[in-house]
């Protein structure tokens, strides 16, 4: 198991206990209603929201950040492997229908590849969403 499989292993672990203690005290607010003093079933409200704040919020958090890691390790392995192409490159061939004149002044400078295999091997792993909107949804600023 790789480094990157084992953490996610142990977030995932994480996530599974906070559902666990999100369920068994879902109620525990219940333990502080009461009228013994004015607004003490606002505090009450509050508490039950950050209840939920450190469990399930917490916990759907955890999974997006999980799906994030995993892109963004596919995305660190594809970029390695096609290394020559910059950002810019690479939006040309994934994220626009260029021409075959196009395709040949991106190729210009670079190992002889196959631009519609890159593409084709982009839309396999990452199903079909652009490079660009990818990288956005990664939070990675390219400039």
């Amino acid at each position: 198991m790789t480094k990157i499989e084992q953490f996610i292993t142990e977030i995932k672990a994480i996530k599974e206990q906070l559902n666990i203690l999100e369920n068994k005290y879902a109620e525990l607010y219940r333990d502080y209603e009461g009228d013994e003093f004015d607004t003490q079933n606002k505090y009450v409200t509050e508490f039950e929201n950050l209840t939920l704040l450190v469990t399930h919020e917490l916990s759907s958090q955890i999974s997006f950040g999980v799906s994030n890691l995993q892109t963004l390790s596919k995305l660190i392995t594809f970029r390695k492997k096609h290394k020559e192409f910059n950002h810019e490159a690479l939006v040309s061939i994934i994220d626009k229908n260029i021409n075959a004149k196009e395709k040949l002044e991106v190729l210009k400078t670079k190992k002889t590849k196959n631009i519609d295999d890159i593409k084709a091997e982009w839309n396999r792993v990452f199903k079909n969403i652009g490079y660009e909107k990818l990288c956005e949804k990664l939070r990675l600023k390219i400039f």
